[in-house]
């Protein structure tokens, strides 16, 4: 007497454990990819993040930086100023002044938003990286680009009169705002 095999049901097992090992294997390779970051990090460290940088075309006069001091920080920190500078040049701006005032302290886990009252015209259409200042406290650096602003001087002459002479001005066609010659 022959016994028959049940070849469809040692398929289907094998199946189902396939698909257990693989689950487990994708749900460890999801972990280690998401712990990655952390697996480097200090355990007795601040770090502040910049997460945005606004320079509103219309006003030259400030301009908006939002400071995170996430919530794996061991401290809360204590911000002085900003330092800004420009890429492919070496001035550095130090921003002390801001609203709300500065030295400001940034409790771990919140975000704030500064408006620094820094006139920004000099670095219009430039790359600037910004970096919160802080004792105790690692930061990075956070590139972003102002808008543009220029005009363009094509003509001078003064040679008709003493009394006047004739400037030809235009706005620029990169410039982001209508400027005003005053």
């Amino acid at each position: 007497m022959r016994v028959k095999k049940d070849v469809k049901a040692l398929s289907t097992l094998i199946t189902v454990l396939l698909i257990l090992i693989f689950t487990i294997i994708g749900a460890f390779i999801s972990y280690m990819w998401v712990m990655a970051s952390y697996y480097n990090m200090p355990e007795t460290s601040t770090s502040l993040v910049i997460e945005n940088a606004v320079f509103s075309p219309s006003n030259f006069t400030y301009f908006n930086v939002t400071v995170l001091n996430p919530s794996n920080s061991v401290l809360d920190v204590n911000i002085t100023g900003f330092r800004l500078t420009v890429e492919g040049t070496n001035e550095t701006y130090v921003i002390s002044t801001a609203e709300p005032t500065l030295p400001f302290t940034l409790n771990k886990g919140t975000r704030q938003n500064f408006t620094c009252t820094t006139n920004w015209s000099d670095f219009a259409g430039e790359t600037v990286q910004i970096k919160p200042v802080a004792n105790d406290a690692a930061t990075t650096l956070f590139p972003c680009t102002t808008p543009t602003a220029k005009l363009l001087i094509y003509d001078f002459n003064n040679s008709q009169r003493i009394e006047y002479f004739n400037l030809t001005i235009e706005n620029s066609p990169d410039s982001v705002m209508n400027l005003t010659v005053s």
